[in-house]
């Protein structure tokens, strides 16, 4: 477990030193498009390159750390471990390029004030963490503890990113360089406090869970914060907001099912079949109407299932 420990470690390691490569590369070069121009410019850029590999890299050792676990997940739970991975990865493609920096507007007082209590409030919740260990061994953790501490630790590393970012910002704004080694502090602590959460969870939860659920969470608080305190922009065309949309929406499937498990999966089925209107049920396949029957008879249905959708699946269901 420990060997998968360190491993995941050096992987996250490895994912934040090529994003940091990457975003310092791309201050030089084009918005990333298909044209083969722009792509050769990008291959070119040794510092791109190795950012990328850096970032692969870490990638390929997390799937290794996690292949080490000795957890198997059902077919259902590794679609949601998929899902939310696309919509983790949607994401980060319509993060987009900073805007230039001669029409950035500066950061307000309010601003920093609240991401500076942010960061100060979750840094000694992770202290608080750190030392309240149990005294005695604790009982094996449920499924939704397991997806607890993958938010917790994830939240620790997407705040710690934007701790060390903040701490820049503010030492432009103020024109002091106190503010670096403060946001790197910051930036040390939230980062350990993670790691001590997310120790925990591997030790007594689903190891699956917890990474999809840190990698998920690390995202999407970098993302708010970044929306809400650092001036960030959304997507300014139709396009990269409907996939930022669907990205939210894979990561809130994905991870709903994950804290679920089976139950998850067919709750969500059942709710999807829920609102489908009933000349549509009427068209699916008898295998499909039978299996969405079959948890109706056990209880599991929905209460919201309107009665013209169930007398629709009773009809179809005793023609199999």
């Amino acid at each position: 477990m420990w060997i998968a420990i360190l491993i995941t470690v050096v992987a996250s390691t490895g994912n934040n030193i090529g994003k940091a490569l990457q975003k310092s590369a791309t201050a030089n070069l084009p918005r990333l498009t298909l044209d083969s121009v722009v792509l050769r410019r990008y291959l070119s850029s040794k510092e791109w390159v190795t950012g990328l590999a850096a970032d692969l890299g870490g990638g390929l050792l997390m799937i290794a750390a996690v292949a080490r676990a000795p957890e198997r997940l059902h077919t259902a739970e590794w679609a949601a471990v998929i899902v939310s991975t696309i919509g983790t990865i949607g994401l980060g493609a319509t993060a987009g390029a900073d805007p230039d920096p001669s029409d950035a507007k500066p950061l307000s007082k309010m601003r920093i004030a609240v991401v500076v209590l942010m960061f100060t409030g979750l840094a000694v919740a992770g202290i608080f963490t750190r030392l309240r260990s149990p005294t005695k061994p604790a009982r094996r953790a449920t499924r939704t503890s397991a997806v607890t501490c993958g938010l917790q630790a994830g939240a620790c590393f997407g705040l710690s990113a934007a701790a060390c970012r903040t701490g820049f910002l503010l030492a432009q704004g103020a024109g002091s360089g106190l503010w670096v080694p403060v946001g790197i502090a910051f930036s040390a602590l939230l980062t350990s406090s993670g790691f001590v959460i997310q120790t925990r969870g591997l030790k007594d939860s689903n190891t699956v869970v917890v990474c999809t659920c840190a990698a998920v969470s690390s995202m999407l608080s970098g993302v708010a914060v970044g929306l809400l305190a650092l001036g960030e922009a959304l997507p300014t065309t139709q396009q990269g907001r409907n996939m930022r949309l669907l990205a939210w929406l894979c990561i809130a499937v994905g991870v709903a099912t994950l804290a679920n498990g089976q139950g998850g999966y067919k709750e969500f089925r059942s709710t999807l079949f829920s609102i489908l209107p009933p000349p549509v049920v009427s068209r699916l396949p008898p295998k499909w109407t039978a299996s969405f029957r079959a948890v109706h008879q056990k209880g599991e249905l929905p209460m919201h299932v309107s009665p013209a959708l169930q007398k629709t699946l009773s009809g179809k269901v005793s023609t199999v």
